[in-house]
């Protein structure tokens, strides 16, 4: 996907290009099987920390905040801050 991706921003992000790119990308998550809660939760701590680490870097980056998205749910969702 990311040799596709560098593709697809090199030419400019022509929207044919990148809707394809993303329905690809979907379709590989939806088809991808979900992780066992026992697995999520005995290492949720470490998956949210990273998390949130990427999104200060991401942001960083940009400049602008990251999206407003908490930690994960479990169920591969992402869950608010309220």
């Amino acid at each position: 996907m990311l040799p596709r991706f560098d593709a697809v921003r090199a030419s400019g992000y022509p929207r044919a290009d990148l809707l394809m790119l993303l329905s690809d990308y979907n379709a590989a998550v939806q088809s991808a099987p979900t992780f066992p809660k026992n697995v999520y939760e005995s290492r949720r701590d470490r998956l949210n920390e990273l998390w949130n680490k990427r999104r200060r870097k991401v942001a960083g980056r940009s400049g602008t905040p990251g999206p407003d998205a908490g930690p994960a749910t479990g169920d591969g969702r992402s869950q608010k801050a309220v």
